[in-house]
């Protein structure tokens, strides 16, 4: 289930790479030229996760870069125009919840795609928790600093405020330069994020055929040691995906992750309390309980499951 919502979630940065280009390239907003650049696309990015996990790992941090520079550049540029009273606007009777919940539970999930790849990462013990510390940072204030840009700076429309729309923002306050870069990058992260999942999905296929829970043809490797059967058929999950729209992908990979996380803390609760003599010393100060820390996420889990169903 897991590697399922990892596939759809994975479907979705194609569908945003285009749709930042699409206003530059009108051409890329349907028919034979969008299919033929997902194609293309795809079959591109999958060809870096074939070459390894380092040459996926030096790409996601270059493209990370590159993509976050024109955003601090236009933060730079409207602070004269910035008026804080705008971030204080707030129409709650006119707010799509439904959309409004998969978004921000899309943007802010998948932390734990990591441990699929702790095998490759020399002691992960250390390097994992400073990595996710410092992500979680660099992760909220690359959220932040854009969305209080551009609220404060532009004149708020709700309407306009779809996927793509920070190429707008920056034609409006640092012209057509300022805007091609912003499509450059916004297209460049998708590529980044693209390429880190399907590593993720990718080695989850490996490790479980490794362990006897799918057939052995899936731990088939390439000459590279990366998963072979792994990426081929999360690749092939990408392409029939991704005829999908972005609400239609990001609805179904919440619902998906949802029950995956349920299953998970289950499966954390039952097999620690089986095997608790045997794992009585940890290398980790615990504050809660083993029970009491899974009732927290589940409630938000369930609680997302059914806001999906519902509205």
């Amino acid at each position: 289930m897991k590697w399922l919502s990892g596939v759809i979630d994975n479907a979705l940065y194609p569908v945003l790479f285009l749709d930042y280009l699409k206003s530059g390239v009108p051409a890329l907003g349907g028919g034979a030229p969008r299919t033929g650049a997902v194609l293309g696309l795809t079959a591109l990015l999958t060809l870096l996760n074939y070459r390894g996990l380092t040459v996926v790992g030096w790409a996601a941090i270059s493209l990370g870069v590159f993509s976050l520079l024109p955003f601090l550049v236009m933060g730079f540029i409207s602070i004269p125009k910035l008026r804080p009273a705008r971030w204080l606007e707030v129409d709650l009777h006119n707010v799509d919840w439904n959309l409004y919940l998969n978004t921000l539970f899309w943007n802010l999930n998948y932390w734990d795609s990591i441990s699929t790849l702790s095998g490759e990462i020399r002691n992960p013990a250390k390097t994992l928790p400073k990595a996710l510390f410092y992500a979680v940072i660099f992760v909220v204030v690359g959220y932040l600093y854009p969305l209080l840009t551009g609220t404060g700076a532009v004149p708020l429309d709700r309407g306009q405020w779809t996927d793509g729309y920070f190429a707008d923002i920056a034609k409006v306050l640092g012209g057509a330069w300022l805007m091609w870069w912003m499509q450059a990058a916004a297209a460049m992260s998708n590529m980044g994020m693209f390429v880190a999942e399907m590593s993720s999905d990718s080695y989850q296929l490996l490790g479980m055929a490794e362990r006897g829970m799918l057939p052995a043809f899936f731990a088939t490797r390439s000459r590279y040691g990366t998963p072979l059967v792994g990426i081929l058929f999360s690749a092939s999950g990408v392409l029939l995906l991704s005829t999908m729209s972005f609400q239609e992908i990001v609805a179904a990979e919440n619902f998906l992750y949802c029950f995956g996380m349920l299953l998970e803390f289950l499966s954390f609760v039952l097999l620690r309390g089986l095997v608790c003599g045997h794992l009585s010393v940890r290398p980790h100060t615990r504050l809660l309980s083993h029970t009491q820390s899974c009732h927290l996420p589940c409630v938000l889990q369930g609680y997302m499951a059914t806001a999906l169903v519902c509205f």
